[in-house]
């Protein structure tokens, strides 16, 4: 009998050892808690068609998409969250239209955009000592320093430093409040922008532009949302300015499986301004680039033409080249049929585990019985 509920006891210990583990149970613990899990791993996504790596990402989804640097299109098509790989496979090939001279087409009084930032905590390691901040992080400075580059270009902010406390998913239900309160109190916003920083390694951020040192920009669109197209097609629009004016400013565009709360406005954006490994300075001198960018979209005549597609190719050979956000260089040797049999979440680990655990204790309380 002693030796029955000793069992029992192991195997209890053991299934929520195991629950505590994955991935999902930590983050549901660490959103209980505000933890702000450590990024350990990083999910490298390859191309099907030619086994690059194409980007790193904290997580990954089947059905993500991603708009390089040299703007080619991808979607996720397979992810193996047990060795932090995915897969994706080319859409197209996007050509974005040239910057033209413009003329500011919009009155000073229209020219009125919104900053808030959804994680509060986020911050710098090299500057700040700490990559998060229970309150006002580094990463208020960099939403300062771009608050302050916009009115040079004769824009009017709202700056909104609430604080969404602690970082965890739900943080964005949090700052969902902000958002609304921004759009209701401005008058006609032409934008607004949630302002992060991202856990890369910093050489996926670090560049120099212009002979100074600076960050590069990654732009976030959440695709849960009717919103989506709208706010696509701006987060293009600004890729385009900024690929005229300063190549390396805007790295590539992420669109990932969520809402962001860019189902509050047609142009809703999230920019990931560097990363907690590079130096704070570094994405505080992109911030007047970024300003300038914005200008140019938004209030002057300087985008102009149709977004070209070309999804015609004939073979892997005929792909164009990504330009990859890593410099790290991998291979695999694999196959499609591989890698779709290969996608085993967590969530299915912990229903195989927890019959497993179920049938187990069926067994216990059966040899009891028949004792």
């Amino acid at each position: 009998m002693k030796n029955i509920r000793l069992l029992y006891i192991y195997f209890i210990i053991m299934y929520f050892v195991f629950l505590l583990t994955t991935t999902s149970c930590y983050t549901i613990f660490a959103d209980e808690f505000g933890v702000v899990p450590p990024v350990t791993e990083l999910y490298a996504i390859y191309s099907i068609h030619t086994n690059e790596v194409l980007f790193t990402a904290e997580y990954v989804e089947v059905g993500d998409e991603y708009i390089s640097k040299n703007n080619v299109w991808y979607e996720v098509i397979s992810v193996d969250y047990s060795i932090y790989t995915a897969y994706a496979k080319f859409k197209m090939q996007l050509y974005l239209p040239p910057l033209t001279s413009g003329t500011i087409t919009h009155t000073a009084t229209q020219q009125v955009i919104g900053l808030y930032h959804t994680h509060n905590a986020e911050s710098f390691v090299p500057t700040d000592g700490t990559d998060s901040y229970y309150g006002a992080g580094g990463i208020h400075d960099v939403g300062k320093a771009l608050s302050n580059a916009l009115p040079q270009n004769g824009i009017d902010v709202y700056y909104n430093e609430t604080l969404h406390l602690p970082h965890t998913s739900s943080a964005y239900t949090r700052s969902r409040v902000t958002a609304q309160s921004l759009l209701n109190t401005l008058p006609n916003p032409s934008a607004i922008f949630d302002i992060h920083r991202d856990a890369l390694p910093k050489s996926s951020y670090s560049t120099t532009i212009n002979g100074t040192v600076a960050s590069k920009i990654r732009i976030v669109v959440g695709k849960s949302n009717p919103n989506y197209a709208y706010n696509l097609e701006f987060a293009l629009k600004i890729k385009a300015a900024a690929d005229n004016l300063y190549s390396e400013l805007i790295k590539d565009i992420y669109m990932g499986k969520n809402l962001y709360n860019q189902d509050l406005c047609s142009q809703a954006l999230i920019f990931e301004c560097g990363t907690y490994l590079i130096e704070k300075e570094a994405v505080i001198n992109s911030m007047p680039l970024l300003a300038n960018v914005i200008n140019e979209t938004l209030f002057k005549n300087s985008v102009s033409g149709d977004i070209l597609i070309s999804d015609d190719l004939t073979d892997n050979a005929d792909i164009p080249p990504a330009g990859s956000d890593t410099d790290t260089t991998f291979t695999v040797d694999t196959d499609l049929d591989t890698i779709n049999n290969s996608n085993l979440t967590d969530n299915t680990k912990i229903i195989i585990i927890t019959l497993f655990f179920i049938f187990i204790v069926y067994i216990l309380i059966k040899g009891k019985k028949h004792k």
